[in-house]
């Protein structure tokens, strides 16, 4: 949703096919967040489910910095993985 002071709130979803940890498999997150008028970006990212080498895979984190250029969106990301 874009706002008349140039800020825009963005959520969705992202499914993956990724490597994490040395482990291959699905995730899917749930993103959120805010784009202020100058471009910066802050939001937030939380896994909701994962398969294949990713079983058990969650985790939690933040979304910050500018919306474009080689640092674009840096994710700072908590994960671990359930116990076997």
């Amino acid at each position: 949703m874009a706002h008349p002071t140039g800020e825009v709130e963005l959520r969705g979803t992202d499914v993956c096919s990724c490597t994490v940890a040395g482990r291959s498999g699905t995730l899917t997150d749930r993103f959120e967040g805010q784009v202020a008028a100058d471009g910066q970006l802050r939001g937030t990212v939380r896994s909701i489910s994962s398969n294949g080498g990713l079983t058990g895979l969650h985790f939690e984190g933040d979304i910050a910095g500018p919306t474009t250029g080689p640092n674009a969106g840096t994710y700072t990301i908590r994960l671990h993985f359930d116990p076997k």
